[in-house]
C-alpha cells in the first residue's frame, strides 16, 4: 500500500463503483490464448460507509453468473467485503 500511497488521482470505491458501469474482460491460458471473454453489466450504490456491488457477468460460452458484493468503508483505507455468488449461493467473507 504505501508504494501506492502518492498514486493520483486517488481511488474512491464509492464513486467509481456508483451508479452503472459495464466492464470486459478476458482469461487466458497459459500460452496467451484467449480461452474465455466475459461482459460484466455492474451496479453500485451507497448509504454511508455501507455499499452493495451487483455484477452481472455473460461469459463468450454462455455462462452467466451474478455476484453481490455488501462493502463496509472501515476508514483509514480499510474495506470489508462480503459476496455473494450464484448459482453457488454461499457468502464469502474476504478482507
Amino acid at each position: 500500500p504505501a508504494d501506492y500511497a502518492a498514486e493520483k488521482p486517488v481511488l474512491d470505491l464509492k464513486t467509481y463503483f456508483n451508479g452503472e458501469l459495464v466492464a470486459h474482460g478476458l482469461f487466458t491460458d497459459r500460452q496467451g490464448k484467449v480461452a474465455r471473454r466475459f461482459v460484466v453489466q455492474m451496479t453500485g450504490s451507497w448509504q454511508g460507509n455501507q455499499g452493495v456491488l451487483d455484477e452481472r457477468f455473460t461469459y463468450s460460452d454462455g455462462a452467466i453468473e451474478r455476484r453481490v458484493w455488501r462493502l463496509t468503508d472501515e476508514g483509514g483505507g480499510r474495506w470489508r467485503g462480503m459476496r455473494w455468488a450464484w448459482p453457488r449461493a454461499w457468502p464469502r467473507a474476504t478482507r
